[in-house]
């Protein structure tokens, strides 16, 4: 299955983002797997990134690391895409969204 981080460079405190980057990096060379980040640029270029990757039909886990406007843009992506699943990593600095849900860690 394919990873897809969508990054928000502009979410949260400055330089969260990119030490998030690296980390994904050293996972993925550690634990192996198949991986892309993609960085945002502007207000619903998230939705953009994630529909254009769920279109494709692979199964896909779609994660936004950003703040709640990054996670709002990326599940309007990915609706209607069974190939496809929502993570995320919280950058922002309220994360409200999160609060809502049950956190469920997969690995």
């Amino acid at each position: 299955m394919k990873n897809i981080f969508i990054l928000n460079p502009h979410a949260g405190k400055k330089g969260h983002v990119q030490k998030l980057e690296k980390e994904i990096h050293s996972y993925f060379q550690t634990h192996g797997g198949n991986y892309e980040i993609c960085y945002t640029h502007h207000a619903g270029e998230g939705k953009e990134i994630a529909q254009a990757h769920a279109e494709k039909g692979e199964p896909l886990r779609i994660f936004a690391c950003g703040g709640d406007g990054s996670t709002f843009d990326v599940l309007n992506g990915i609706i209607g895409y069974p190939n496809a699943v929502l993570g995320v990593l919280p950058c922002g600095t309220g994360n409200d969204f999160l609060k809502y849900f049950e956190i469920k860690i997969i690995s």
